[in-house]
């Protein structure tokens, strides 16, 4: 086969294009996510570089050797209910909203490349128990969660949204991604995302109501535009995941 002209000559918008290796034509689309082509060949799906593209061939993909595993890795924020839900063990399901961003992680997964959520919540720096004993104080430098934390605060707790990556202290492990309205979620997804008990929220507002009512009412407390509310049914990522208790560079380190 001759050689390819530069993919560089192809759109790289997103949308599908014919790639013209000499004789051979290939659909593939351009992913800024990955910084890569995804052909879109029948039967096959694989990320490859620029480079990598031109020694693609239909007719050898048996003897093609297997790329190396890439790995998806997503920051996302949970208040401090839900991080105790998540490691009391009661959460192992959340529901996004969907967007290009949550679409490629979910379509990372279903290819088989290992998906990683780090988990930000509420936490601080040198935090401290004022009604510990004197002396037990924090180290100036110690980086504290608000969801483990006993006792009363000294000072205010920073959002989640401002945690780095190095102070996250939970991974979760993507193990099934889908695409669905909103209010096809059922009794056991609910307790799936971990809010089947009062005691599991920091507020009462779902005393006495039915499960998937008391999810609609949380879901309503954080979604308040229009086209994202529970009566406007919008389509979400649901995802189910496996909790590790550890940062995500140690995770992502320990798989290679």
């Amino acid at each position: 086969m001759s050689n390819p002209r530069p993919v560089s000559e192809a759109p790289k918008d997103g949308s599908p294009v014919e790639l013209q290796y000499g004789d051979t034509k290939v659909s593939a689309s351009w992913c800024d996510n990955t910084g890569r082509w995804v052909l879109l060949e029948p039967l096959v799906i694989e990320r490859l570089s620029d480079a990598e593209v031109g020694g693609y061939l239909p007719n050898r993909r048996k003897k093609r050797t297997t790329a190396r595993k890439e790995v998806c890795i997503r920051p996302i924020g949970f208040r401090t209910a839900m991080v105790k839900a998540i490691l009391d063990g009661r959460k192992c399901q959340t529901r996004l909203l969907s967007s290009a961003m949550w679409l490629h992680t979910k379509a990372m997964r279903n290819q088989g490349a290992d998906c990683y959520l780090w988990l930000r919540e509420a936490w601080a720096v040198g935090q401290r128990d004022i009604n510990a004993p004197p002396g037990s104080e924090a180290s100036p430098d110690a980086v504290v969660h608000c969801a483990s934390f006993q006792g009363k605060p000294a000072v205010k707790w920073r959002p989640s949204v401002h945690m780095p990556r190095h102070a996250s202290r939970i991974t979760l492990k993507v193990t099934r991604a889908k695409v669905e309205p909103l209010q096809k979620i059922t009794k056991k997804d609910v307790e799936r995302e971990g809010i089947h008990g009062p005691e599991d929220v920091e507020s009462l507002w779902q005393l006495g109501l039915p499960p998937v009512e008391a999810f609609s009412q949380l879901w309503d407390e954080l979604h308040k535009r229009p086209g994202t509310t529970w009566a406007d049914n919008p389509e979400v990522v649901k995802f189910t995941f496996e909790t590790i208790r550890a940062n995500i560079d140690d995770v992502v380190k320990t798989a290679k």
